[in-house]
């Protein structure tokens, strides 16, 4: 997690800063994924919440923003299908999250290109969280 989120304004528009509690809690929720799963993207929030967003392709989308309270905010885009609600986490996945995972894992879509898909160094320097932030980072093809 770069440091300059943590500091109040890190977007230049007022955003919250990204706590401890915030980060701790990611790793909580981090370490629950089962590592079956695709590795999500991460991204600071402007109200300091991290998100952690799964992509298959561009109608097939599922995210889940993480609070240092626990609260699990999320939202999917399933084809013409949606799916929203908040949910608070307690050491285990809640099943709205699980049930909306699996039907973006099962969806018959091609995928997006593993080009655009990210490692979660930035949430854990150490890679500790199940080693797979130690995964070499994709790059993004050079465009022409």
């Amino acid at each position: 997690m770069p440091r300059q989120m943590s500091a109040p304004n890190w977007d230049g528009y007022g955003a919250a800063p990204v706590t401890t509690g915030v980060i701790d809690a990611a790793r909580r929720f981090l370490a629950a994924i089962p590592e079956t799963w695709p590795v999500p993207e991460v991204s600071a929030e402007p109200d300091g919440e991290l998100c952690f967003e799964w992509a298959r392709a561009p109608h097939w989308v599922f995210s889940v923003s993480v609070s240092g309270e626990g609260r699990l905010s999320y939202a999917g885009l399933f084809g013409a299908s949606r799916a929203h609600g908040v949910e608070f986490f307690a050491g285990t996945l809640p099943e709205a999250v699980v049930v909306n995972l699996e039907r973006l894992f099962r969806a018959p879509v091609a995928p997006m290109p593993t080009a655009t898909r990210g490692t979660l160094r930035g949430l854990d320097p150490g890679a500790s969280v199940k080693d797979r932030a130690a995964a070499p980072a994709e790059r993004r093809p050079a465009r022409a």
